[in-house]
Parts: structure tokens; C-alpha cells; sequence
């Protein structure tokens, strides 16, 4: 319950940072991993996908995306990102 606490408060946080920076990915890449963290599986998936096509070598975004795609069951989408 904390931790879930926390993300939702991670999410909060990162949605008004990105009204201020939306040039730094490492705001997007946060909020991607508080979403995967309160199962919004789907939003997190399209923010790393954002992430990697602006950065390809993006390594925590590829991970974070293919365990994004690992609890949607989609294992031949994660095994892109591995």
C-alpha cells in the first residue's frame, strides 16, 4: 500500500514536471515506471515506446518496456526489447 502510494504520488510529481520540461526523458521514463507500477500497463508502454524512438540506445527504457509488455503476456513484443 505505501509503495502504491508513493507511485501514485511519482505520477502526480511527473505529470506537473513535464508542463515545465518536456524535453527531458528521464521525466517521461519516471512516469513510465510509476505507471507500470499501478498497472497502467498501456500508458507506460506508449510513453518508453516515445522514449526509444527519440533515443534508441535507451537501455531502462527497453527493459521497462519489455516488462511492460511481459504482464500484458505479449512475450514476442518483449523479446524485441531484450
Amino acid at each position: 500500500v505505501f509503495s502504491e502510494l508513493c507511485f501514485k504520488k511519482t505520477i502526480e510529481l511527473a505529470t506537473q514536471s513535464i508542463q515545465y520540461s518536456q524535453q527531458d526523458p528521464e521525466v517521461f521514463h519516471t512516469l513510465a515506471v510509476a505507471y507500470l507500477e499501478t498497472g497502467k500497463i498501456t500508458d507506460a508502454i506508449d510513453l518508453l515506446l516515445q522514449i526509444i524512438e527519440h533515443n534508441p540506445n535507451h537501455a531502462e527504457a527497453k527493459y521497462h518496456l519489455a516488462t511492460g509488455y511481459m504482464r500484458q503476456a505479449n512475450h514476442d513484443e518483449a523479446l524485441k526489447y531484450i
